[in-house]
């Protein structure tokens, strides 16, 4: 009798149950990535997520049609992007955002009206933004701020009453103040300020009557 083969060793696209075990094992060395750097073991932290990378890579390749673990794909190279900005390796973290920004730019044009797609690539534009700040490329971070900003207002207009998306674009214009401050703008810089202080107040004041009222009525 053979013993049988481990389950990470099938070929996942012959194995449906056994391409979830794949995915489950990337997932799992993704947030044992993400715990490592929060520990500031910066090596061990890009390790696990290469590993998480690796499995996703061959999951992606061998279902292309299977959005989810695209955008699974995207976010760790998202993440290994991270980690080697930490490492001070920023041509390589550069790379891993513009491989992840790829991605996330197919799956927005298969459904150009979802805000989750659009949600993931003004993430991923605000990434490569702040990497380019970092470098003290500040025009290029600018470009890559507006941009996103653009992304997040238009996700804004569509959904007013929506707190996450109205905070998102009020972080944008924080971040447009703060590189429009570094370029000596300072009118453009108070202007984006405000623009996110208006933004936020009025969701900062129903939180804080939500929290008075159920201080008066628990």
């Amino acid at each position: 009798m053979t013993n049988a083969p481990s389950p990470f060793q099938v070929d996942s696209a012959a194995n449906p149950v056994n391409s979830q075990w794949q995915h489950d094992l990337a997932t799992t060395y993704g947030r044992v990535g993400l715990v490592l750097r929060l520990q500031g073991s910066l090596v061990d932290a890009l390790a696990s997520f290469n590993r998480s990378r690796d499995i996703l890579d061959r999951l992606a390749k061998a279902e292309p049609g299977n959005i989810w673990w695209q955008r699974d794909l995207a976010a760790i190279h998202q993440h290994i992007g991270s980690a080697l900005v930490d490492l001070g390796k920023l041509p390589d973290a550069e790379q891993s955002f513009a491989t992840s920004r790829a991605i996330v730019e197919r799956l927005a044009k298969i459904d150009p009206e979802s805000a989750w797609w659009q949600r993931d690539l003004a993430t991923i534009i605000e990434s490569l933004g702040d990497l380019q700040k970092t470098k003290g490329a500040v025009a290029e971070a600018l470009r890559h701020f507006e941009e996103s900003h653009a992304i997040r207002a238009r996700i804004a207009a569509a959904d007013p009453k929506n707190v996450d998306a109205q905070r998102a674009l009020s972080l944008a214009d924080e971040k447009l103040g703060g590189i429009y401050e570094l370029r000596s703008n300072y009118k453009a810089a108070l202007y984006h300020y405000e623009a996110s202080l208006a933004r936020m107040a009025p969701f900062a004041t129903a939180i804080q009557a939500t929290r008075s009222f159920s201080a008066r009525h628990p």
